[in-house]
């Protein structure tokens, strides 16, 4: 990488035109420029793509519009953004979201200060749908450096969630393999346990860009959804996992097995339906990662009712 590394910016977007702007406004808006921007929207039917290409017009040297005709999603959108990618570093900011104006500046320069370190994430705020400020993730004042591998598998990171738009060094996403398309929900999560494994890290303890929640969203499916997307992450992951040690790798098994029983709990409460044999496919998987767990009485408890409330 030269003494000055070209940075990308990529914006992943889907029906978020309201938004969009104010996304791409704050990447415009850094105190270090961009030499990419790459705005990848996902089929939107909300005049977004309209949107994309007036700001391409105005910035012909800058932004390169990718407007997709079908929908794919975003793990798809996010491989596509990896192989567009022209620069040294590459991060992202969703489309409903946005960066501080020194995000860049500052991350690029804690890369050219720790050569060895493969990638720079800051801290961020959360805010409400109207973009109103919540609170910090990290409130310590301490965010981890370094072989951030076992932290990464754990969630081990405040509020259970993950660093956000860390700046790569480019060829470290490719030679793990970039993104995975048919990763199609926490593509996030499934990345990073393989960049982490792959590349130490730098943190800055500055809330440096916003993470906005909406009222619905990921958490919103039934939770069968998110139970099979952790399985599949772990799945693809499993070289990595076995090189950790054997109290990482009981915590995996008991968080997939506490992912499996809450399908269960869910199904037992009437809030989303399963046949039986769904229901017997993941009360075995979470017996199968956790063999006690089926001894834990509220889950016994919760079996019994599922099982009189499932489908036949």
């Amino acid at each position: 990488m030269s003494d000055r590394p070209t940075i990308t910016v990529y914006i992943p977007s889907y029906n978020q035109r309201d938004l969009l702007a104010q996304t791409i406004e704050s990447v415009l808006s850094q105190t270090r420029q961009p030499d990419q921007i790459l705005i990848i929207d996902d089929a939107s039917a909300d005049g977004s793509q309209d949107l994309i290409r007036q700001y391409a017009d105005r910035y012909p040297e800058l932004i390169e519009p990718i407007l997709k005709d079908n929908n794919s999603g975003i793990s798809t959108v996010r491989f596509l953004a990896i192989q567009h990618t022209k620069c040294d570093l590459v991060t992202y900011v969703d489309g409903d979201d946005t960066f501080a104006p020194r995000k860049l500046e500052l991350e690029e320069q804690a890369l050219l200060d720790n050569p060895d370190a493969g990638f720079a994430y800051t801290n961020f705020i959360f805010t409400d749908e109207h973009a109103n400020p919540l609170h910090e993730w990290d409130t310590t004042n301490n965010l981890p450096s370094g072989d951030l591998c076992t932290k990464v598998l754990l969630r081990d990171f405040p509020k259970g969630c993950l660093y956000r738009s860390e700046l790569i060094r480019t060829d470290i996403v490719r030679a793990v393999g970039s993104y995975r398309p048919l990763q199609t929900l926490y593509e996030d999560f499934d990345i990073k346990i393989r960049l982490s494994a792959h590349a130490h890290a730098v943190a800055i303890n500055e809330p440096l860009q916003t993470y906005r929640l909406q009222s619905t969203g990921v958490s919103s499916p039934k939770f069968a959804i998110h139970a099979d997307a952790y399985e599949q992450v772990f799945i693809n992951n499993a070289s990595i996992v076995e090189r950790c040690d054997e109290q990482t790798k009981r915590a995996i098994k008991r968080f997939l097995s506490n992912a499996s029983w809450r399908v269960v709990r869910e199904c037992a409460r009437r809030e989303h339906p399963l046949t039986r044999e769904s229901l017997k496919a993941y009360t075995q998987r979470a017996i199968q990662h956790h063999p006690s767990s089926i001894l834990v009485p509220r889950n016994l408890s919760r079996l019994t009712r599922a099982w009189f409330r499932a489908q036949r």
